[in-house]
C-alpha cells in the first residue's frame, strides 16, 4: 500500500510540475495522443472518451485513490491496446491497492515488464506504451506475494542486473530470491495444521491482533470497521466476543471513553484479570492497562512504566501468566536495528529489573514484532521481517533452554506462514490451539484466523486454571502422584495480587494437591484427571475448585516438611529410597527460590517409577538407603548482583580508553561473574563533555562529537578486553551507547575554572542491579 501510495504522490507531483511549465492550450492534439489507439462507444459506454480523455481520466481516479473505477476504464481501453505495457503497468497499481484482487493482476504484472522501460516516464502521456522502471518492483511484490514464486525470481534477478549492489533495490531483489526459494521448500513440506478463516470475527474491514483468554471462552482483536474513508485516518478499536454454542458471539466494541484515540490490543493478563492495549495519539503511543472498575465500564488504568515505556517506541509485550517475566518491542538504542524484543523479570521488592536485549540469536537488523510468552514460560513466539521466511513478516517459535537462554529461533512453516504478513499470533494455555492475524492470499485484508496444530503435543497434558483465593507472596501449590503409575512431583506458583495459576498434567491420573505457605500445608485435597482430560481430545482447558474457598477438602493434615536450607527430601519407592538434595550455598547475596519463584511451571522434581505406592518425607542428613536416580531442581536459588559503574575521567580534548585500565578490568570481572550465571548482562557506557570549546578537526567538529567519541572508544577498550577473555559482543554481552554535553555554561575560565568543568569530562561504565537464577 505504501508503494501505491508513493505512486499516486507521484502522478500528484508531475501533474503540478507540468501544468507550471505549460497550459492546457499548449497540449499536443487530441488527435496526435489518440494515434493507435482508438476506443468507441462500444467499449467505453454511451459517451464516447477520446484516448487522451478516457487517460485523463485514469490518471485523475488513480490520485484520488479511487481505485476500482480506474481500474475499470483500464480494462475498457486494455480491450483496445492489449499489449500496452503502461496500461497493464497502472492496472497493476490498481488491482494490488483493491483487497482480494490480487491474483488478477499477476498477468498485468508479467506483461509490463516483458521489455524496455520509459527512462523519462511522463504518467500523463497518453502515447507511452512503456512503464517505467518500478513496474518491475510493483511486478515482484506481486508475484511473491501471489505465490508464483519461479516468475518472482526471474523479476528479482532483472532487478539484480539492472542495479548497483549499493541500491535499495538491489538488496530488496536479492533477499525476495532467497525468501521464494525458501518459501517453495516450506510449500513442499507443510506442517500438519487446520487453518481457517474466523467469519464470525472478521468484517470487511481490517480484523487483527486477537488475543485470547487463558480458558479460551472471550477474545479481543482490533477492527476498522463501520469506519469510512481515508485507510490512514482509520482508528483502531477494541472488540470482545464469547465462546457460545455455535462458535462466537457477536463482537461488542469495548466503550472505553476515549474518542479519536488509535487503538490496539496487546495482550491479556491472567486470567482475564486487565487487558493489554497500544494506545497512540498525535503521533505519541504507549502500552496502557485497560480493566473494567466497580460498575463494569471499562477504563485505562495505567500506562507501564519504566523499563517498558520510555522516550521510544513500545509496541507490544507479553507478560508470563505467573506475572514474573515480560517480553516486549522497542526500538530504543543499543539494538540491533529497527524494533527488538527486550526482556525484563518481576524482582523480590516489587519492581522491574533493567531490560535485557534478547541478543542477535533472536533480534535482527529487520523488525521484531509481537512477542507471545506460552503460559509456562518454555516458548516465544514472535513475528519478524529480517529471519529468513516466505516474504514479509513470518512467525518464529524459540524454546527456553536448560541455561535459561532461547534456542535458535524456529520458522513455523507453511501454512502458518504465507508471503505476506504474519503479524500476530495468540494461544490458549494449552499452546495447541489459538488465533492468527494475517494479511494472507484469499483474505479482504489483515483478518483472523483459527489455528490448530493437528500434531500430537510431545506430551500428553491436561491443562487447567485454578485459584488461591487468599494467595500471599511466596505461596506455591505443590502437586505428587498418588496412584501406581510414575511418581511425579511438581510445584506451580500464582500470579501475585490475583493468585491465579496454571497447571499441566499428565491425564488419567490421581493427585494429591496441597496449597504450601512456608513448608505448611494450608489446604489439601486430591483430584483424578480423567483420560480424556488430555487437551487434544476435547480442545478445552478446564477450571479446578479455587483453594481457600469454602468447598475445602482436607486430606492430609500434617504439615509437608520445612524446605529449609541444605534439607533432604526422600522419596520412598518400595523398600528403596530415592533422595533429592537441594543444597545453596550460605550467601547473603542469595534468595531462596521457594521464595521469588520465577517460572510458572518450574520442574521442582519429577521421579520414575516402575511399581509400587510411592510417598513424600523427610529424610536425615545421615541416611544411607540406596539412591535412586531422580531429576534434581532446575533452580535452587537466586545470586543478587548489585548494580557498580567505573568512571574514566578525561582531560581537555582526550577521549581515548584503555583496554588495560583498572576501570575496564573491574567492568569485565563483573561482566564475567555474571555472564557465567547463564545471563547476557547488559552494560551501559556514557560519554560526556563540558561547554568548554575544544576543537580537533582531525577527530571531530563539536563538543557532542567528542562525547560521542569517549563513549565509542570506552566501548572499544572494553570488547577488546572481553575478546581476550573469549567473550563476544552481541552474544555474551551486550552494550548499550549514550553521550551528552553537560556541566555549567563556560565562561571563558577553561584554565581558573577547570575544576568546575572536570566532572563532566568521563566515559562511565555502568552494570545495572540483577537477580540471576540460579541453576544446577
Amino acid at each position: 500500500m505504501l508503494r501505491i501510495h508513493l505512486t499516486a504522490c507521484a502522478l500528484v507531483v508531475q501533474f503540478f510540475g507540468f501544468a507550471q511549465m505549460t497550459d492546457y492550450g499548449r497540449w499536443p492534439s487530441l488527435e496526435l495522443l489518440a494515434d493507435g489507439v482508438e476506443i468507441s462507444a462500444a467499449v467505453l459506454g454511451e459517451e464516447e472518451l477520446s484516448a487522451f480523455e478516457a487517460y485523463t481520466q485514469v490518471n485523475r481516479l488513480i490520485i484520488e485513490e479511487n481505485w476500482v473505477e480506474a481500474e475499470a476504464l483500464l480494462a475498457k481501453m486494455m480491450i483496445a491496446a492489449p499489449n500496452n505495457r503502461n496500461f497493464a503497468f497502472k492496472r497493476v497499481l490498481c488491482l494490488r491497492a483493491i483487497k482480494g484482487r490480487l491474483e488478477e493482476a499477476v498477468p498485468f504484472a508479467m506483461l509490463s515488464v516483458q521489455g524496455d522501460f520509459e527512462k523519462r516516464y511522463n504518467p500523463f502521456d497518453v502515447e507511452a506504451n512503456f512503464p517505467p522502471s518500478t513496474a518491475l518492483d510493483n511486478a515482484l511484490e506481486v508475484l511473491q506475494f501471489s505465490g508464483h514464486y519461479a516468475e518472482a525470481q526471474a523479476v528479482a534477478i532483472s532487478m539484480m542486473e539492472r542495479y548497483s549492489e549499493r541500491d535499495y533495490l538491489y538488496s530488496k531483489a536479492k533477499r525476495a530470491q532467497a525468501d521464494c526459494a525458501f518459501a517453495m521448500v516450506c510449500i513442499e513440506n507443510p506442517q500438519r495444521m487446520d487453518i481457517r478463516e474466523e467469519m464470525a470475527l472478521n468484517s470487511g474491514s481490517a480484523d487483527f491482533a486477537p488475543v485470547l483468554t487463558s480458558d479460551g471462552e472471550a477474545v479481543y482483536f482490533t477492527s476498522y470497521r463501520g469506519q469510512d474513508g481515508d485507510e490512514a485516518k482509520k482508528r483502531g478499536r477494541i472488540f470482545r466476543s464469547k465462546r457460545n454454542q455455535y462458535g462466537w458471539s457477536k463482537p461488542v466494541a469495548l466503550d472505553i471513553g476515549l474518542s479519536g484515540r488509535d487503538m490496539k490490543t496487546v495482550g491479556v493478563l491472567g486470567d482475564e484479570e486487565s487487558l493489554l492495549v497500544y494506545q497512540s495519539h498525535r503521533n505519541e503511543g504507549a502500552v496502557w492497562k485497560v480493566e473494567k472498575d466497580a460498575s463494569g465500564a471499562w477504563d485505562l488504568t495505567e500506562k507501564l512504566g519504566y523499563p517498558i515505556d520510555s522516550r521510544h517506541w513500545e509496541t507490544s509485550i507479553t507478560e508470563r501468566f505467573d506475572g514474573r517475566e515480560r517480553v516486549f518491542v522497542s526500538d530504543r538504542p543499543g539494538g540491533r536495528g529497527g524494533r527488538d524484543l527486550y526482556r525484563t523479570v518481576l524482582l523480590p521488592d516489587g519492581t522491574w529489573s533493567e531490560p535485557l536485549n534478547l541478543g542477535s540469536r533472536i533480534n535482527t537488523v529487520g523488525e521484531e514484532e509481537s512477542p507471545i510468552l506460552s503460559a509456562d514460560g518454555r516458548f516465544l513466539v514472535f513475528s519478524s521481517n529480517g529471519h529468513q521466511g516466505m516474504g514479509g513478516f513470518d512467525l518464529f517459535r524459540c524454546v527456553r533452554l536448560d541455561n535459561g537462554f532461547w534456542s535458535e529461533p524456529q520458522h513455523l512453516g507453511h501454512p502458518l506462514n504465507t508471503p505476506g504478513d504474519e503479524a500476530m499470533v495468540t494461544l490458549d494455555a494449552s499452546g495447541q490451539s489459538g488465533y492468527l492475524s494475517s494479511k494472507r492470499m484469499g483474505g479482504l485484508d489483515l483478518d483472523i484466523y483459527r489455528v490448530d496444530v493437528l500434531d500430537e503435543p510431545e506430551e500428553s497434558l491436561a491443562v487447567m486454571l485454578g485459584k488461591v483465593r487468599t494467595w500471599k507472596e511466596g505461596d506455591v501449590v505443590e502437586v505428587k502422584s498418588i496412584d501406581e503409575g510414575p511418581a511425579v512431583f511438581r510445584v506451580f506458583r500464582a500470579r501475585p495480587g490475583s493468585g491465579d495459576f496454571v497447571l499441566a498434567l499428565p491425564p488419567c491420573r490421581e493427585y494429591e494437591m496441597s496449597w504450601v505457605r512456608r513448608g505448611n500445608a494450608l489446604e489439601s485435597r486430591t483430584e483424578f484427571i480423567g483420560c480424556d482430560a488430555a487437551y487434544g481430545n476435547s480442545r478445552e482447558v478446564s477450571r479446578l475448585a479455587p483453594f481457600g474457598g469454602e468447598a475445602k477438602k482436607k486430606i492430609l493434615p500434617q504439615e509437608v516438611p520445612n524446605r529449609r536450607r541444605n534439607q533432604k527430601k526422600a522419596v520412598t519407592e518400595s523398600d528403596k529410597q530415592t533422595v533429592v538434595e537441594v543444597v545453596s550455598e550460605a550467601s547473603a547475596k542469595e534468595v531462596s527460590a521457594v521464595q521469588v519463584p520465577i517460572h510458572s511451571l518450574d520442574l521442582v522434581g519429577v521421579v520414575e517409577s516402575t511399581s509400587g505406592n510411592t510417598s513424600v518425607g523427610g529424610a536425615d542428613e545421615g541416611d544411607t538407603r540406596e539412591e535412586a536416580e531422580v531429576l534434581a531442581p532446575t533452580a535452587t536459588g537466586f545470586v543478587e548482583f548489585e548494580a557498580v559503574s567505573a568512571t574514566v575521567e578525561f582531560g581537555y580534548g582526550r577521549y581515548l580508553t584503555q583496554a588495560g585500565s583498572s576501570e575496564v578490568e573491574r567492568m569485565v570481572a563483573e561482566v564475567l561473574a555474571r555472564e557465567a550465571m547463564g545471563e547476557v548482562p547488559v552494560l551501559e557506557i556514557e560519554g560526556s563533555a563540558s561547554f568548554v570549546p575544544v576543537k580537533n578537526k582531525r577527530a571531530y567538529e563539536s563538543n557532542e562529537q567528542l562525547a560521542k567519541m569517549r563513549a565509542q572508544k570506552a566501548r572499544d577498550a572494553l570488547i577488546t578486553a572481553m575478546s581476550a577473555k573469549g567473550l563476544e559482543v552481541g552474544i555474551d554481552f551486550q552494550v548499550v551507547l549514550d553521550w551528552k554535553v553537560a556541566g555549567p555554561e563556560f565562561q571563558g575560565d577553561a584554565i581558573s575554572g577547570k575544576d568546575r568543568y572536570r566532572n563532566f569530562q568521563y566515559a562511565k561504565f555502568s552494570l545495572g542491579r540483577q537477580l540471576i537464577e540460579k541453576r544446577r
